[in-house]
């Protein structure tokens, strides 16, 4: 076939060009986004009817102090239970907290769920939102978590920390000028394991101060810092079934792991969590106390943490020495005692004052916290005890077999156990609540 050496017959097109081209807002490419979501999955229908907006929230809502803290550069690990009838409300509300956040980076979050079925839902949600999206084979929750650890830290190489959230958690906008306030403690202290958001005890009636944070012995979990040192001392490959193959609400880290370290807690929450209603049936109730009771969690408002220098181990036992030698005895006797036990409202709950208190109690032994959780009930504090008052079961957030509250609007309370190093300079050991009147109590 020869060379063409001549063209067609010139076509003249003619048309109108503005002469100002129109550039989509950054609120009309989302709702346009967001309207291909919603044609492509159902069930998400009062997002896709109300369609809200979300306007990045700059870094100069940061605290001059903070925004160059390495927080704002780590990987953010939601880790995401797609299994429970409630999971699209849920995922939409934990996705869509994070976006109040302010100075969040959202090319360093990363949502992750079980594969290899179901994952384009999402992962169109995830890419929605401007996150990353991951989905692991292995099947149940717990493996989740360790596969998307094991798979952050392997593809972060050099990378210190993983703030991890888990499923079904709404976070306080501040949740990272909290972790940037408290990160450099994980740092410079050999003592902690970790910081955490979640405060176990922190309701509405026993939580009231949100600069204030505390040492506990125990490992509250749900949204809390990974350093990758623990990861791979006690969590990597062979060492997870021994750490924590089971829920966290049962508690990782049991205290023969933790080797004596202690984990960072806010006197009121960074994050709140919503039930999985058709999960962990056998734990209906528990789950109902520890995460239905009127949790209280911190506002919009970015708050500078006090005492923080004081939260290493050696300046954290001063300043727990120095509020029991202060603070005031509350004596507890046993009508109130019973009072408690019958369902009724204590008196002991209207101490709202700026003034501290301590109580004393009891302990045969130093595994003994039957007084301790009885003590806790009064105040409706978190006791995994199955209704037995008189149960063993080690009272969660113990510091040194002490437990501090706060009680709004001001003012704070700490349970004492005998057999804990400040026992020797509280002033409310001669009113301590005895196991006689516990025992008495029980039988009434």
């Amino acid at each position: 076939m020869g060379v063409r050496e001549t063209f067609g017959e010139t076509v003249k097109i003619t048309g109108c060009v503005p002469k100002q081209l129109r550039v989509l807002e950054p609120n009309e490419v989302w709702a346009r986004e967001v309207g291909m979501f919603c044609s492509a999955f159902t069930g998400y229908e009062e997002f896709c009817r109300v369609r809200p907006v979300y306007t990045a929230i700059p870094s100069s809502q940061v605290p001059d102090n903070l925004r160059s803290s390495p927080v704002y550069r780590m990987p953010i690990l939601i880790v995401f239970d797609m299994g429970t009838y409630d999971a699209q409300d849920a995922l939409i509300e934990q996705l869509t907290s994070l976006t109040r956040i302010p100075g969040l980076q959202r090319e360093f979050v990363t949502l992750t769920t079980e594969g290899p079925n179901f994952t384009e839902e999402p992962r169109a949600l995830a890419s929605l939102f401007g996150f990353r999206y991951k989905s692991y084979d292995r099947r149940g929750y717990i493996n989740l978590i360790h596969d998307s650890l094991q798979g952050e830290f392997l593809s972060n190489y050099g990378v210190k920390y993983i703030l991890l959230l888990e499923s079904h958690l709404s976070v306080s906008p501040d949740i990272l000028t909290y972790f940037a306030q408290t990160l450099h403690l994980l740092e410079t202290d050999p003592t902690l394991l970790t910081v955490t958001a979640w405060n176990e005890h922190g309701f509405s009636h026993s939580s009231s101060d949100r600069s204030l944070v505390y040492r506990s012995d125990t490992f509250p979990g749900l949204g809390w810092l990974v350093p990758r040192r623990l990861y791979d001392e006690q969590m990597a490959y062979g060492a997870w079934p021994l750490c924590c193959n089971w829920p966290t609400i049962d508690g990782w880290l049991p205290a023969d792991q933790r080797r004596n370290r202690a984990s960072i807690s806010p006197d009121v929450s960074r994050v709140t969590r919503a039930p999985m209603k058709d999960a962990f049936t056998h734990h209906r109730k528990f789950l109902h106390r520890y995460y239905d009771n009127n949790s209280r969690t911190a506002t919009n408002e970015s708050y500078n943490l006090v005492d923080v220098s004081q939260l290493r181990h050696d300046d954290y036992r001063k300043l727990v020495f120095n509020f029991v030698k202060e603070a005031k005895t509350l004596h507890i006797n046993k009508t109130e005692l019973l009072e408690c036990f019958q369902g009724g409202d204590s008196d002991l709950l209207v101490y709202n004052n700026s003034t501290n208190y301590a109580i004393c109690v009891e302990q045969e032994k130093f595994n003994d916290f039957r007084t301790m959780n009885a003590v806790a009930r009064c105040f409706q504090l978190f006791v995994d005890d199955n209704d037995d008052i008189v149960n063993n079961t080690p009272l969660r957030g113990l510091y040194e077999q002490t437990l501090r509250f706060a009680m709004p609007p001001s003012g704070a309370v700490m349970i004492i156990g005998s057999n804990s190093a400040y026992y020797s300079v509280s002033s409310c050991k001669s009113n301590a609540v005895t196991i006689k009147q516990l025992n008495s109590v029980q039988s009434t």
